[in-house]
């Protein structure tokens, strides 16, 4: 599996190729539907800046903090 890393302008880009964007109270939506928030795999609205993982081969959005990233590698093994 390759691993890359996004940060800042870049984050961003990977966002619009997903056709993403950030609605005005901070959360990431449907760039073609804005009035539809981004879930994680638990049903979460997420941010931009809450972001660990994107699943590979997927537009599944994983919180970066501790518990959805053991739930993560959880489902990997």
């Amino acid at each position: 599996m390759i691993s890359v890393t996004f940060g800042g302008k870049a984050k961003r880009l990977m966002y619009e190729a997903l056709n993403k964007s950030v609605d005005g109270e901070g959360y990431l939506v449907e760039t073609l539907n804005p009035k539809q928030r981004v879930l994680t795999k638990d049903g979460e609205f997420i941010k931009p800046n809450e972001v660990g993982i994107v699943r590979p081969g997927s537009q599944i959005f994983i919180k970066k903090d501790i518990v959805s990233l053991i739930k993560f590698a959880s489902d990997l093994i």
